[in-house]
């Protein structure tokens, strides 16, 4: 063989070693599940907001005291194109999204609804303060005793001034 000959052997060579490395099967490799990112804003600070698809809970997170809240649902708790659901302190809400691995809502997010926040009511104390309005009250006439007896008397005068 020449040396042309060979120099082009090798060359052949290469360029099939090449196109096999190249061009050759590839290992088969399953692309990575993401999460599914939920999230919202407009609630009270302390809410709780659950995620469900049916009557399977996917998390819960506890609204930020700014009303903003975050839930991230995992692959494998849902599968794409489930409905998800939410509660708003075990109260439904009427929003609802289909979960698709890897997304997330455009903003703002996902709106729950302004659910009210917990009722207060203010137990009332026997050491209440009155209220700051005054309220009118009938004058009447005093009654007087003296040893037990009624005795005409006077009602005591109005002082005026300035309290010090």
């Amino acid at each position: 063989m020449t040396l042309g000959q060979r120099l082009a052997f090798v060359v052949v060579l290469g360029v099939i070693g090449g196109a096999l490395v190249l061009g050759g099967a590839r290992p088969a490799s399953a692309q990575a599940a993401l999460p599914y990112v939920a999230y919202g804003a407009g609630l009270v600070d302390g809410q709780i907001v659950e995620a469900f698809v049916g009557t399977t809970s996917l998390g819960r997170t506890t609204v930020d005291r700014l009303g903003h809240w975050r839930l991230q649902i995992e692959p494998g708790t849902a599968a794409n194109g489930d409905r998800v659901t939410f509660a708003v302190d075990d109260q439904p809400s009427s929003a609802s999204v289909t979960f698709q691995s890897g997304r997330f809502p455009l903003p703002p997010g996902i709106q729950l609804g302004a659910a009210p926040a917990p009722a207060v009511h203010p137990t009332p104390s026997p050491s209440a303060r009155p209220s700051a309005t005054p309220t009118a009250t009938p004058t009447r006439t005093p009654l007087c005793t003296s040893h037990g007896k009624r005795i005409a008397c006077a009602a005591p005068t109005a002082r005026t001034g300035t309290a010090r």
